[in-house]
């Protein structure tokens, strides 16, 4: 799985991050979000919305548990253990329940040496390294389509 986190909720960055990240040919699901409504005319998508006002979900069964539940783990990860959310973290903390959502079914076992096999195949962080001596962060943690267009983001394993 993949996060991006957007400076702002607009049709412009919205569409630059779906045009990088979800291939042709997929189908989308969103809220009724202005942002998302050119999803409706663009050839290489299949748009569904689901309005939360009317429903919870279509009559054909469309729902968006996916995004709910994973902003309902991203609420309990600040409630219970981070318990202040800095802005300028949030993209890492985006990540970090990405992983534990898609090896919640993985057993501990597999799910350290997919860790250690990560861990020892990256190089140095440049985020991280010599922290303690005030090594600062070099990107910011949101993104615009001029980011995503241009390649400047960085995509965690």
């Amino acid at each position: 799985s993949i996060t991006v986190v957007l400076k702002s909720e607009n049709h412009e960055d919205v569409l630059a991050a779906i045009e990088r990240y979800v291939a042709p040919g997929s189908r989308i699901i969103t809220d009724g979000h202005s942002a998302y409504s050119a999803l409706a005319a663009h050839p290489d998508y299949y748009h569904e919305v689901v309005i939360h006002d009317d429903e919870y979900q279509t009559d054909e069964g469309v729902n968006q548990n996916q995004a709910e539940s994973f902003f309902s783990r991203m609420r309990r990860l600040v409630d219970g253990q981070i318990h202040q959310l800095a802005q300028k973290h949030i993209d890492l903390y985006a990540h970090e329940i990405v992983v534990r959502e898609d090896m919640r079914r993985a057993s501990n076992g597999a799910q350290f040496r997919i860790i250690g096999r990560c861990v020892t195949r990256s190089p140095p962080s440049r985020d991280f390294s010599k922290y303690w001596q005030g090594n600062k962060m070099f990107k910011g943690a949101f993104v615009t389509a001029d980011d995503l267009r241009s390649g400047n983001v960085v995509r965690f394993a």
